[in-house]
């Protein structure tokens, strides 16, 4: 993504990390003294020609496997690890909170090592004397804030770190992992945080797993696959990427263990194929055209059409707060196969909000004969905030006792629709659920 040159705080460009791997210690003593300079290791990359930037203000997820190169793209630019070649700028004051274990000394106390970490950004004692009450009410640990670091559960640790990282007035924050740890009380203060961080310029750079908190805080990502830069720009286009990458692993891993572990489910009762109120199998040309880019699965049915209806069988873009609705599937089978349905509605930003299966309902599989066609219907109502929101449909195999699935089909951006504003009283949240009030009038 190009930025402008004056507001560019991180600049990456073709960074590399490698490793020489010994396979005996002996060896390194070995390759040293060796007159002829044979060498004994092999070359890991850890990482290949990475480049990317960051904006002030900007928030930028780092997502990838285990062993992408994520931590180490941190230690980099945290200066706790050396590149091997490449150019990094940074210009800002950085704080960071990486793996447990870097940054505070485990023989400290707690307020030792917000004296020490402060002192090591450039602070004195007395302008940390005027910061260490914020740092404590947010750290929020109690007494262990006078007790040694070794002693820490790996949450007070993260509570005491997150809390220095941010109140040392950094530029550039750079977040490993950690929010992973805290309660679900810490996360939403931190993300709380993080929004008036960003209010104040301060750039971001997280590493986690939680695609969600990526799409719904990052105004880009970087997308790290074995040491490369597989993909750097839009968040949700990001995560698009890899978890379409990690279905597509998941799938291959899980069709080896098919045959030992599948659960045979009660079939779901077909409705009757003569019954002259059943709905016109449609497949629509212009709809699988359309899909085939946001479409993958083992093929063995495929979803020809999707609609959400009205209840007098009208095809409907705009739908009324809660009202009840059918959202239908078109499915064709390309060989024998026992299949769940599912899907989910997500809003703008691709999280998934509200959707349901075939499981959950009760149902369990549908079977189905290569050239069968069928009709499922999800009735429900759409209890949703105003706004734009999209359809993800998905068939699946399952497999290994209800936990994993193999993907027969999973179709993104199925059908796209507005939800119109609640009358007469506009909803705040996503979603809305209703409440029953009770007041109680207190005499004293």
């Amino acid at each position: 993504m190009d930025e402008p040159e004056d507001s560019m705080v991180v600049d990456v460009r073709n960074l590399t990390k490698t490793y020489n791997i010994y396979t005996k210690p002996i060896d390194r003593l070995r390759e040293t003294f060796n007159p002829f300079g044979k060498k004994y290791h092999a070359i890991i990359n850890s990482l290949q020609n990475v480049t990317f930037s960051a904006s002030k203000g900007d928030i930028v997820g780092i997502i990838g496997k285990n062993g992408s190169g994520k931590s180490t793209l941190l230690k980099i630019l945290a200066g706790v690890l050396t590149l091997t070649s490449g150019e990094i700028k940074i210009k800002g004051r950085i704080s960071s909170i990486l793996e447990l274990g870097t940054g505070f000394n485990p023989e400290f106390t707690g307020i030792e090592n917000i004296y020490h970490v402060g002192l090591i950004s450039g602070y004195s004692k007395e302008e940390m004397d005027r910061k260490i009450q914020c740092i404590k009410d947010f750290a929020d640990i109690g007494d262990f804030i006078n007790q040694r670091v070794k002693i820490y559960s790996s949450g007070m640790y993260i509570r005491l770190a997150f809390a220095v990282a941010i109140n040392v007035e950094p530029e550039i924050l750079l977040i490993d992992e950690a929010l992973a740890v805290g309660d679900m009380n810490f996360q939403a203060k931190c993300m709380s945080k993080f929004k008036q961080l960003v209010e104040k310029g301060v750039t971001v750079l997280l590493v986690t797993h939680d695609t969600n908190t990526v799409k719904s805080l990052c105004n880009s990502c970087l997308y790290l696959k074995s040491g490369s830069v597989e993909y750097f720009g839009e968040a949700k286009v990001a995560v698009d990427k890899y978890l379409f990458d990690m279905r597509l692993e998941m799938n291959k891993e899980l069709m080896g263990q098919q045959n030992e572990n599948t659960i045979v489910f009660k079939p779901i009762e077909i409705c009757d194929s003569n019954d002259s109120n059943k709905p016109i199998f449609i497949k629509n040309d212009q709809f699988e055209k359309k899909m085939a880019l946001f479409r993958h699965g083992s093929g063995e049915a495929r979803i020809v059409n999707v609609q959400i209806l009205d209840f007098s069988g009208n095809l409907i873009n705009a739908i009324g707060f809660n009202e009840r609705v059918i959202i239908r599937c078109h499915i064709l089978f390309n060989s024998p196969a026992e299949i769940a349905v599912c899907y989910h509605i997500r809003d703008n930003k691709n999280i998934e909000l509200i959707g349901s299966d075939s499981y959950v309902e009760n149902y369990g599989t549908i079977n189905g004969m290569k050239n069968e066609k069928i009709i499922v219907d999800f009735v429900t109502n759409l209890p949703l905030q105003e706004g734009y929101y999209n359809l993800l449909v998905l068939l699946s195999i399952p497999v290994l006792s209800n936990k994993n699935a193999i993907f027969v089909d999973w179709v993104e951006n199925a059908y796209v629709f507005q939800v119109l504003q609640r009358q007469p009283y506009k909803i705040w949240d996503k979603v809305y659920v209703e409440n029953n009030l009770k007041v109680y009038r207190i005499n004293n």
